[in-house]
């Protein structure tokens, strides 16, 4: 019985041209090494615009935990980039375009370091 339905589906198959349906894309695979920069500066603006939820709640951390596991940048040998990476990546970009905002977070840090030892003192 089983051979009878497997040679009915082999000649049914060799009939057509191209499977039932839409045609396939390409494979979409991830934002190649040359595109990743651009790509980053998007994640960046979605962030600042609040597009992950809110602007306070959201971390460049979890941004690239979201972004390695879904498997968005690549390698120059098509592998996909970790979660790390991409973080380092991430920040350093976002001092490069947002110099003010990564200047004012200093400042607010040492403030409270300040704060702190001033404390200890009394």
């Amino acid at each position: 019985m089983e051979k009878v339905e497997n040679s009915a589906l082999e000649s049914i198959v060799e009939g057509i041209s191209r499977g039932p349906g839409r045609p396939q894309s390409p494979a979409v695979e991830g934002i190649l090494p040359e595109h990743r920069k651009e790509g980053m500066e998007l994640l960046l603006i979605a962030i600042k615009k609040g597009c992950f939820g809110k602007k306070e709640d959201i971390t460049m951390k979890g941004v690239a935990d979201w972004t390695a596991g879904n498997g968005f940048f690549l390698t120059k040998d098509r592998t996909h980039l970790s979660a790390k990476t991409i973080e380092l990546k991430l920040e350093e970009l976002n001092r490069e375009l947002y110099p003010r905002e990564a200047e004012e977070k200093k400042l607010k840090k040492e403030r409270r370091k300040g704060k702190k030892e001033d404390k200890k003192k009394k």
